[in-house]
């Protein structure tokens, strides 16, 4: 590569501007991997702010996570009948 000497000390010098940025970055919250499954899946083919509303629909209707798991599909679905629409 043609002046591989002066592209090399370019990107060492945009690494040394973008490092201190790069540590300002809050850590990201932990989430619950089933309530995450469960947003995805109720995001399909749909706005998020939908599947937000039908999961704390669902979330109101349940008493734990135990329960959404032993719950049938159609019983959790028929919960939701305004969170479908």
């Amino acid at each position: 590569m043609k002046n591989g000497t002066m592209y090399a000390k370019r990107v060492k010098r945009v690494f040394a501007r973008l490092k201190p940025a790069a540590r300002q970055v809050a850590s990201a919250e932990p989430v619950e991997p089933v309530e995450e499954m469960l947003r995805a899946l109720l995001s399909y083919e749909t706005t998020l702010e939908k599947a937000d509303r039908a999961l704390r629909a669902l979330r109101a209707r349940m008493v734990d996570l135990n329960e959404e798991r032993t719950a049938q599909i159609l019983r959790k679905w028929a919960a939701m009948p305004e969170a479908a629409g």
